[in-house]
């Protein structure tokens, strides 16, 4: 198992996206494009445009990589099989999201009523992670967990606060770089705020 989880580690580490930062934000341009269409397809929840949503997770969207994410869902699908919880904290898919994740925003998004059917089970997400792994489903979860955290979205700065809380489990980042881009040093939320700027508001 440990030879297993050093071989994805390794694998994994080959795809992080992080070249020069002139060059990361030229390559990112068009991803940020297509999201931007996407967000426009979709109906605006709260009092929020999507495109303030959708900041919470750029980052990680701009650096999502698909080999890399074929790679993750067959070592979740391996743990699972070996009954190793640890396949739970693996993120996947656009925005980067684990099973944990997603299984506590739906729980709390159906005890919040904002959706009416219960989940399950973690296993019963991984049964159906070709579904999760979307894009369409992603966003859905991510506009869950925003609703989910409603008392902080009357705060000035409830966006920062919510990427915080995406990215690191908590309001207060207490990492102060983001360090899966290494080109500059800077925060998680600075870079979300880098890559809003390229939308076309």
């Amino acid at each position: 198992m440990i030879k297993l989880y050093f071989f994805y580690i390794c694998f994994s580490s080959l795809f992080i996206f992080s070249p020069p930062c002139d060059e990361l934000l030229d390559k990112s341009q068009e991803r940020i494009d297509f999201l931007q269409d996407f967000l426009l397809s979709k109906p605006q929840i709260l009092s929020f445009n999507n495109i303030e949503i959708a900041t919470i997770v750029l980052p990680e969207y701009i650096l999502h990589n698909q080999l890399r994410d074929n790679l993750e869902i067959v070592y979740i699908k391996m743990l699972l099989s070996l009954k190793l919880e640890h396949y739970a904290e693996i993120s996947f898919g656009p925005f980067q999201m684990d099973i944990n994740f997603i299984f506590k925003t739906l729980v709390n998004a159906q005890k919040n009523n904002f959706i009416k059917d219960k989940i399950e089970s973690k296993e019963n997400i991984v049964k159906n992670l070709d579904k999760y792994t979307t894009l369409d489903q992603q966003w859905e979860v991510l506009c869950l967990f925003v609703q989910n955290q409603i008392q902080l979205t009357s705060e000035e700065n409830w966006q920062k606060q919510i990427a915080n809380l995406y990215n690191s489990g908590s309001i207060i980042n207490k990492s102060t770089y983001f360090k899966k881009i290494t080109c500059s040093k800077k925060s998680y939320y600075e870079w979300c705020l880098i890559f809003k700027k390229q939308f076309i508001l």
